[in-house]
């Protein structure tokens, strides 16, 4: 009779194996599995991932954004480089970049260190290049479509070897708004200024295509103070205004309380002037008047007040009797005031003369 010498019998066999697999679920739920070998092929999520070449994404159709990064506290992407620029993309019809922050900034660009102070000053923060379309565009609905600011350099610069280096429109607002508590807009040219041959070489330029209308005509440069200088110019030829357009005007200045136009000369006995006026000049209180039977009635149109001086030329002789003429003012408004003019002994039937009104 042959012996048995297997204690186990086949359910025993199968009952040690079932046990044998209970433990080892029981052990890896214990214990963390081991982190699965990093294959150079794959990008890894929420770690690092080290390569010496490109890593490219390319999406073969459809509209559909080629990465899509989304963060609901930090940055969404965190790039930094050495010596290169951190981010560069390239479309050939799309937009390149899209950013949207729904409570912050869509898009931060530091040159050099955030933190940090770095001498060096061909360091960009945004650097936007085109061939034909805008280099950066920035759009709002309601706040600033670009916002650039700067502790001690310039919030913007724009530079253009041949075109324009800033280039601003506007349908119905301001084109450029300008705030400081120094220099609102700085104009600046290095070239060689000829009024004769070259008008192009100029600091700031306004120009107004508009067409007369409601309200006036467009307005190529305005300057406005509440208390101090609307305008201020200086240099060897302060402010140069002129125009080419048939009744056009070169500078016009417009006040409601105060001097429309206030020259100084500081220094006149040095040569200085307040006013220098080449060709002929015309004045809307200066005008002519006829003096018959030895006086004259004349409403100027300008206001008239007891300090207001009325200067009368005699344009034919009033006869060898006439003597001095003289003029009494009756003070009003534009359109109300009046003077009347007296030529005591005149002979002559009607004399003309010429007035002039000097507040």
């Amino acid at each position: 009779m042959a012996i048995n010498t297997n204690p186990s019998s086949r359910r025993a066999l199968l009952a040690a194996a079932a046990g044998g697999t209970v433990a080892l679920v029981a052990e890896s739920l214990a214990r963390p599995l081991a982190a699965r070998a990093h294959d150079a092929d794959d990008v890894r999520l929420g770690g690092e991932n080290v390569s010496a070449s490109t890593t490219t994404l390319r999406s073969l159709g459809g509209s559909a954004s080629v990465l899509a990064v989304e963060s609901n506290q930090g940055p969404a992407i965190d790039a930094a480089s050495g010596t290169s620029p951190a981010i560069r993309a390239v479309s050939d019809t799309e937009v390149a970049i899209s950013a949207v922050s729904k409570q912050h900034v869509g898009i931060v660009g530091y040159g050099g260190d955030p933190g940090g102070s770095d001498p060096r000053t061909n360091l960009t923060g945004v650097m936007g290049q085109s061939h034909a379309r805008p280099g950066v565009a920035g759009m709002s609905k309601s706040g600033e479509g670009v916002h650039a600011s700067s502790e001690t350099g310039s919030g913007v610069y724009a530079y253009c070897p041949a075109g324009f280096g800033l280039d601003a429109g506007s349908d119905s607002g301001i084109a450029v708004r300008a705030f400081s508590k120094k220099t609102g807009v700085q104009g600046i040219t290095e070239g060689t200024f000829d009024f004769g041959a070259n008008r192009d070489v100029v600091g700031v330029l306004g120009i107004s295509r508009s067409v007369g209308g409601v309200g006036g005509n467009g307005i190529g440069v305005e300057g406005r103070s509440d208390t101090g200088i609307g305008v201020l110019g200086g240099g060897q030829v302060g402010v140069h205004g002129a125009t080419g357009f048939p009744g056009g005007i070169g500078v016009e200045a417009k006040s409601e309380t105060g001097p429309a136009l206030h020259a100084i000369a500081v220094d006149p006995e040095g040569g200085a002037r307040a006013i220098v006026a080449e060709g002929p000049v015309v004045f809307s209180s200066a005008g002519l008047g006829n003096l018959v039977g030895g006086k004259a009635k004349v409403t100027p149109g300008v206001a008239l007040d007891d300090g207001s001086k009325v200067l009368i030329t005699l344009m034919r002789n009033p006869g060898a009797q006439a003597l001095t003429p003289y003029v009494e003012v009756t003070p009003g408004p534009a359109g109300t005031g009046f003077f009347r003019v007296h030529v005591p002994n005149a002979r002559a039937a009607a004399v003309p003369f010429a007035y002039f009104v000097i507040s």
